[in-house]
């Protein structure tokens, strides 16, 4: 994703290169007003200068350019060069600057980027990347590329600049066919910007649109009279609005709509911060409502990553009911590190001890198959884990998948103190489950080894479990957000209504699903176009319908409460 350590080169930059075709009759008159750039808080609230520092893989060359496996890599270099400017801005270090100016002298180098034609240039990829064959050219690198080249305009007042801005959003506006351009059309006949162009594969990646967006908006404020590049950031928006539901999953973030793979815990955390950043730029409530939604999601996901800032940060907390019916943070359970803390694993499914491990990788796309052993048919499926010491564990979680898309796993779960001992003792959880995820909770046991067995196995000729988890007892920590899911509600032919009492909060977002029974809720999903600030909320319906909400608010302080949840028919 990102990478490397500060440079330190001359400051002596203004017109430092001259561009191919500097033909100033494409550059509309720029605004001498820069207030609108923003902090790119996707790469700055996330990342330390250790990201760069003490990443395998990441280097400078001696003109202090940022290199990825020893070759200059146009995004990475501009994830650098966003990271100096945001801090340059902030401390007024030096060397931030030094830094930044070294990655801009590389992407305003005509040896960096291709001609396309005289209106356009782009920044290849010489490299073969899925069913992509050299040269092709990403929306993302052309976007930060703009995004880098407004802020050194902005620092510096170098004109050089702005031709090269331009011709860099002139290519990434044009179509996608030719190798031309990076845009294309969704389905429903929206305008996308591709990551990937003429990917199937990597068909549509949000990540890089929503960057994009981002490039679009700082680019048409930089030349305000060139309103055609403005109407296309605001039919970007309306894209992301039309689209966002092909990426939901319900818990969690696919990363394109070529293929079925979730994002890894990192990502979600960048996007969330791009949601963040687009809701600054757009101040379009759709966008905090997304990024309150997708923070919801990532509760308990530790990102391990160099210099990463919000390693085991939670954007938002679960609320459970008190005694008092007032909702309030139970705590935030810590998980174990098992790659380090097993010591042993075994089982009676089919596989290895490698295979097995992927059951903890915290990236939902590796995935443990386990497959049944037809001797042991009529047995109990089971799987052990050895800890290397005993470990105090309150909760057990895990992702799965099976070929009976309505089922999920039964689990029995025992432990033993120790791995000498021979008594083992039955954990009686309660059970909370979201699609394709599945939690236990329990009171808190100290334990060496730990039995999972999987009651119906029968049902699951074969399961793929990821994320697996081991968590220790809750502790109090801040976040941005609460989040609270209702009960199933059965409403009434005219529908159902919610209501509650708050006290402290900045602000408060309400969802709402529904479906004919319980079965078709499960596999619906939150609708962020469609949310609800005043309370009570009040949905009508003209047939009997199962009904969810999702609450999340935004608390002042930590004495902020809400309490009296009801939610019943009309």
């Amino acid at each position: 994703m990102l990478i490397i350590a500060l440079a330190t080169i001359s400051l002596s930059f203004f017109s430092i290169v001259q561009t191919t075709n500097n033909d100033s009759s494409l550059v509309p008159e720029p605004t001498k007003d820069f207030s609108f750039l923003r902090r790119f808080i996707c790469i700055s609230d996330l990342f330390s200068k250790e990201q760069w520092q003490n990443n395998k893989g990441r280097s400078f060359d001696d003109d202090g350019v940022h290199l990825t496996n020893a070759k200059k890599h146009p995004v990475n270099a501009c994830h650098y060069a966003l990271f100096c400017y945001d801090e340059f801005k902030r401390t007024g270090e030096a060397s931030y600057k030094e830094a930044l100016i070294a990655q801009v002298k590389y992407l305003m180098d005509p040896n960096s980027y291709h001609i396309i034609d005289d209106n356009s240039i782009a920044y290849p990829y010489d490299i073969k990347f899925h069913d992509l064959n050299p040269p092709w050219y990403s929306a993302l690198a052309q976007s930060e590329a703009i995004s880098v080249l407004i802020r050194y305009y902005a620092l510096t007042g170098d004109k050089e600049a702005l031709p090269v801005i331009v011709k860099l959003k002139n290519f990434m506006v044009s179509p996608q066919e030719g190798n031309c351009g990076t845009k294309s059309i969704t389905p429903e006949g929206n305008v996308w910007y591709e990551e990937y162009p003429n990917s199937k594969q990597e068909r549509q990646v949000l990540n890089g649109f929503l960057l994009a967006i981002v490039s679009l908006y700082e680019y048409s404020q930089l030349f305000p009279s060139d309103t055609a590049t403005y109407r296309l950031y605001t039919d970007a928006i309306q894209t992301v609005k039309e689209s966002f539901k092909f990426y939901d999953t319900g818990s969690w973030l696919k990363y394109n709509r070529g293929d079925a793979r979730q994002v890894a815990n990192g990502y979600m955390k960048w996007q969330i911060l791009e949601m963040k950043l687009l809701h600054e730029i757009t101040g379009d409530i759709y966008f905090k409502d997304l990024m309150m939604l997708v923070s919801s999601y990532t509760y308990n996901k530790p990102y391990d990553s160099p210099g990463s800032k919000l390693k085991d940060y939670d954007f938002s907390l679960p609320m459970v009911v008190d005694k008092a019916d007032a909702l309030v943070f139970a705590g935030k359970n810590i998980q174990y590190t098992l790659s380090s803390e097993v010591s042993k694993i075994t089982s009676t499914y089919k596989g290895t001890v490698p295979e097995l491990s992927k059951m903890y990788d915290s990236n939902l796309n590796t995935f443990a198959t386990l497959k049944h052993v037809d001797s042991l048919h009529s047995g109990m499926h089971n799987i052990t884990f050895n800890f290397k010491k005993k470990l105090l564990i309150g909760t057990f979680s895990m992702s799965y998948s099976g070929l009976d898309s309505s089922a999920k796993p039964i689990v029995d779960i025992y432990f033993k103190d120790s791995i000498t001992s021979t008594n083992w003792s039955r954990i009686k959880p309660e059970i909370s489950s979201e699609p394709k995820t599945v939690t236990f909770k329990f009171a808190p046991v100290k334990a060496q080894v730990f039995w999972i067995v999987f009651s119906n196995h029968e049902k699951f000729p074969v399961i793929k479990v990821s994320n697996l988890a081991f968590l220790s007892p809750s502790e109090q920590v801040d976040s941005d957000f609460r989040h609270y899911a209702t009960p199933e509600i059965k409403g009434s032919k005219k529908g159902v209504a919610l209501n509650f009492e708050h006290k402290g909060m900045s602000d408060i977002v309400v969802f709402h699903k529904s479906a004919t029974d319980s079965k078709g809720l499960v596999t619906e999903k939150w609708n962020p176009l469609k949310t609800y600030r005043k309370i009570p909320v009040k949905i009508y319906t003209d047939t009997i319908k199962v009904h969810k909400f999702l609450i999340i608010c935004e608390p002042k302080s930590g004495s902020a409460t809400i309490g009296k949840v009801v939610a019943q028919p009309l």
